[in-house]
């Protein structure tokens, strides 16, 4: 199934034994162990509902992710926080590339999200201000993708901010996954929000 948005971004969701090895994999990596660790909860069981999709073999300012098949994973998502994870899986069995979002339900606490098993940025109220002003996003557009996803706009905006340079040229195709990894949604959902809002 191919699931095209209004950002122009084709996925085709995967399914089948591609879609299990893509699992295989993730679920085999040493910091999503850990995470299941930390978390209380064995990776399989939260995989068994993952999204799988294909990126398009080529993706406007974000080339490293083209053509790898792409894994969404909601650990957790409880009145107190959501934790949410994404992987890159290459398709010649290189190196998995992993993301976490740790997303508090209120917005006095900071959000956190970054590499898994790495380096994490932590964003407080007085930095997403900042972030603010470098989003290059039409009025209005990070409050209708906050809305879009049930996400704070507090965490949309740290998160375009983050893409950096991906971003800040344009809303494209390149800021929908980078932006969909930081936020642990599939690209199909986000790029769906970010085509709907921009319109």
């Amino acid at each position: 199934m191919t699931e095209p948005n209004g950002q122009g971004v084709d996925v085709t969701e995967v399914h089948g034994d591609e879609a299990r090895d893509a699992l295989d994999k993730v679920a085999g990596d040493a910091s999503v162990a850990e995470l299941g660790r930390e978390l209380g909860i064995e990776p399989i069981e939260v995989l068994r509902s993952a999204k799988v999709e294909r990126l398009p073999e080529t993706l406007e300012n974000f080339e490293e992710a083209a053509g790898k098949l792409y894994v969404s994973v909601t650990w957790v998502d409880n009145s107190e926080r959501a934790v949410r994870t994404s992987h890159f899986v290459p398709s010649d069995g290189g190196t998995i590339d992993s993301n976490v979002a740790i997303v508090p339900k209120t917005s006095a606490e900071p959000v956190s999200f970054g590499k898994l098993g790495g380096s994490m940025t932590t964003v407080t109220e007085a930095e997403v201000q900042r972030a603010k002003q470098s989003v290059a996003a039409p009025d209005g557009f990070v409050d209708c993708l906050a809305d879009c996803l049930g996400i704070s706009a507090g965490f949309v905006t740290a998160v375009l901010a983050g893409c950096g340079l991906v971003c800040v040229i344009s809303l494209g195709t390149g800021c929908i996954v980078c932006a969909a990894a930081a936020f642990g949604f599939s690209v199909g959902t986000v790029g769906g929000c970010f085509g709907g809002c921009a319109a």
